[in-house]
C-alpha cells in the first residue's frame, strides 16, 4: 500500500525558469537531472530559485502554478533512476507545501505513484499530483487542519508548542470549569480566554473560525476526515494538552483521576455510560456518522456521548499525549504529521502498550464518580452503587466496538 503523507507543498517563487522538453535538470547544481515533467499534463513543473520565500528558505525548488483554482487537474513528473526496491518499504511519505491566497479553493494531494517495472529496476517511476478538494468533507480534512496549524506556528513563533495547544483548546471552547480543573497546569489570564491569540493585522482571522468548527465539541461539527477515517480532532488536542501537563488529581481522599485518561477515553466512556444509564436506547459508542457536501451528519437515530469519531480522537489524543512528552520543543504540526503518517495505522497497538483493561476500567469508574457528583450534582449515596458496574459496562462496549482490542480485553478480570 502506498500512502501519501499529509501536506505536500509547492513553493511559489518569483523568478522562474522554463524547462526544455520536460527536463527538470538544474545545470548549476545538478539537482533534479533525473526527473522530467509531463508536457501533456494540465500544469507543468518548473524550477526556480528563491532568494528568500515567506518560510525563510532559499535555494532551488520545483514549482507548479495551479492558480486558476480548478479541481482535478494533474501535474506529473517522472524519473528513470529513482531508487526503490520492492519489499524495502510499504509506503512513501511525501512532504510538500502550497501557498494559498486569502481565499481557499481546495487542497493539493498525491494522486498516484506508478512503478512500471514489477521488479522496480530501470522502470520509469512517475508521481502524479492533482489539485483536490475532498468531495464529501470539502475543507474539513486533517490535511487542512495541519496546514492551518502550521500557519499559526509560523505567525506566532513566540508561543511554545504547549502554549499553542492550550490556546487552540480555548479557541475550540474546551475551557469550562471541568477543563480548567483537568488542566490546571496551564496558567490562564483573562486575555487568554477572551483572545487566546493576539491579533496580527496581516493574519487571516477566518483561520480561527475554521479551526473552531473543526475542533469544537458538537454532534454536527468538530471532526475532520483523514482518508476514510473520521476523527474528532478536538479530542486529539485535549489529549495533547493533558500530555504536556500530566497530573494525577485527587478526588475525595482516596479516589484519583489521571487527567490524560479523563480528557480522552475514560471521560467520554464515563459520560456515555451515565447517559446510557438514564436512557438505555442511547448507545455507549456511536454512531459512526458520515460526510456529505461538506456537512457531517450522525443520522436520525439516538446519539451517545461517545461517537465513533470521538473515540478514535480519544485514542489518538491518548497516544499523542504520551508522544509529545518525548520532544516538547517539536512543533505541534510535526507531531501530528509524524503520527498520522507513520503511526496511526497502529493506534490500537500503541494504546494497548500504554495501558491495560483494568487500568482503563478503574479510570472510567473514578471518572463516573467524580463527574456525577461534581458536575451533575448527583448525591454521593446514589452514585456509589452504580459507578463500578457502569465502568465495566462502558469498557466492555469499547472492547466490543473494536476487534483490534480483543487480546487486550481478554486479559481483564471483568471482560465479558
Amino acid at each position: 500500500m502506498y500512502r501519501s503523507c499529509l501536506t505536500c507543498f509547492l513553493f511559489v517563487c518569483f523568478a522562474t525558469a522554463k524547462t526544455e522538453q520536460g527536463n527538470l535538470c538544474i545545470e548549476e547544481t545538478g539537482e533534479f537531472c533525473d526527473w522530467s515533467t509531463d508536457p501533456a499534463a494540465r500544469f507543468q513543473w518548473q524550477h526556480a530559485r528563491c532568494q528568500s520565500d515567506q518560510s525563510g528558505n532559499t535555494g532551488y525548488y520545483l514549482l507548479a502554478d495551479a492558480s486558476d483554482h480548478t479541481y482535478d487537474k494533474h501535474m506529473k513528473m517522472s524519473s528513470k533512476s529513482f531508487s526503490f526496491k520492492k519489499g524495502e518499504t510499504d509506503k512513501f511519505c511525501f512532504t510538500f507545501t502550497a501557498k494559498m491566497g486569502k481565499g481557499h479553493y481546495g487542497d493539493i494531494a498525491i494522486d498516484s505513484i506508478n512503478i512500471t517495472n514489477k521488479d522496480c529496476l530501470n522502470g520509469i517511476k512517475e508521481v502524479s499530483f492533482r489539485t483536490w478538494q475532498d468531495k464529501q468533507a470539502r475543507n474539513f480534512t486533517l490535511d487542512m487542519f495541519i496546514l492551518y496549524l502550521q500557519m499559526i506556528e509560523k505567525e506566532y513563533p513566540e508561543h511554545t508548542p504547549r502554549e499553542i495547544a492550550h490556546k487552540l483548546r480555548i479557541v475550540a471552547g474546551y475551557n469550562s470549569t471541568f477543563w480548567r480543573q483537568m488542566l490546571f497546569g496551564f496558567e490562564f489570564s483573562d486575555a487568554d480566554v477572551i483572545a487566546p491569540f493576539k491579533h496580527k493585522t496581516n493574519f487571516d482571522k477566518n483561520i480561527f473560525t475554521q479551526l473552531n468548527l473543526m475542533m469544537q465539541h458538537s454532534s454536527t461539527s468538530g471532526v475532520v476526515k483523514n482518508h476514510d477515517e473520521i476523527i474528532a480532532i478536538g479530542h486529539v488536542l485535549t489529549g495533547i494538552t493533558a500530555g504536556y501537563d500530566r497530573k494525577i488529581l485527587k478526588q475525595y481522599i482516596i479516589i484519583t483521576i489521571d487527567n490524560l485518561f479523563a480528557t480522552t477515553i475514560s471521560g467520554d466512556l464515563g459520560q456515555s455510560a451515565l447517559q446510557n444509564y438514564k436512557d438505555s436506547g442511547s448507545p455507549i459508542i456511536g454512531p459512526k456518522g458520515s460526510w456529505l457536501n461538506g456537512k457531517y451528519s450522525l443520522g436520525n437515530g439516538k446519539v451517545g456521548e461517545a461517537t465513533h469519531a470521538e473515540i478514535i480522537g480519544d485514542i489518538d489524543g491518548f497516544n499523542l499525549g504520551h508522544l509529545v512528552t518525548e520532544n516538547t520543543s517539536k512543533p505541534l504540526s510535526e507531531h501530528l504529521k509524524e503520527y498520522y503518517c507513520e503511526k496511526s495505522t497502529n493506534r490500537f497497538d500503541l494504546f494497548k502498550g500504554k495501558t491495560t483493561y483494568e487500568t482503563l476500567r478503574k479510570e472510567v469508574q473514578t471518572f463516573i464518580y467524580g463527574y456525577a457528583v461534581k458536575v451533575l450534582n448527583v448525591p454521593k449515596l446514589k452514585v456509589i452503587p452504580l459507578y463500578n458496574n457502569l465502568g465495566k459496562t462502558a469498557v466492555n462496549a469499547f472492547c466490543e466496538e473494536f476487534q483490534q482490542l480483543e487480546d487486550w480485553c481478554k486479559k481483564g478480570w471483568f471482560w465479558g
